[in-house]
């Protein structure tokens, strides 16, 4: 790092210092994916797609009263509370594997989800339906 002074001081070696930091390919993709987003309104589709998911979660919920509680999260990135005593998040997290549904548990008592960015209408809904399938097989 070149510097005058005192700020040549500020960072010794290895402080501000990265493999790919700056790597011309790298800065090449990043920047196709910042064009990509925001020529194709990726994130209009995020805030939809995401309302949609967090409407089909909450109709889940009052479905399940006695299995599922909150519904929270921005955007895409959603959970949902598992509120039952004798059924765990990984609980559902397997039973939605088993129904062809990728989750993750995240904390004590939540079941989390996070599609892709460009995900459609109808894999929300076909999401939706896989994490029914699941509650309902661990509900009873």
């Amino acid at each position: 790092m070149m510097a005058p002074g005192d700020a040549a001081t500020t960072f010794g070696p290895g402080d501000h210092a990265s493999t790919y930091g700056g790597n011309p390919l790298a800065c090449a993709a990043g920047l196709a994916v910042a064009q990509y987003i925001y020529d194709k309104n990726v994130l209009d589709n995020v805030k939809a797609r995401g309302e949609q998911l967090t409407q089909g979660l909450e109709k889940l919920a009052e479905k399940y009263p006695t299995v599922l509680g909150q519904v929270r999260g921005w955007g895409l990135l959603k959970g949902i509370e598992c509120i039952a005593d004798d059924i765990a998040p990984g609980d559902l997290v397997a039973a939605a594997m088993n129904e062809g549904l990728l989750l993750v548990p995240a904390g004590a008592n939540v079941v989390r989800f996070v599609p892709p960015l460009i995900i459609s209408e109808e894999e929300i809904n076909m999401a939706l339906e896989r994490f029914e399938a699941a509650v309902k097989s661990k509900a009873n």
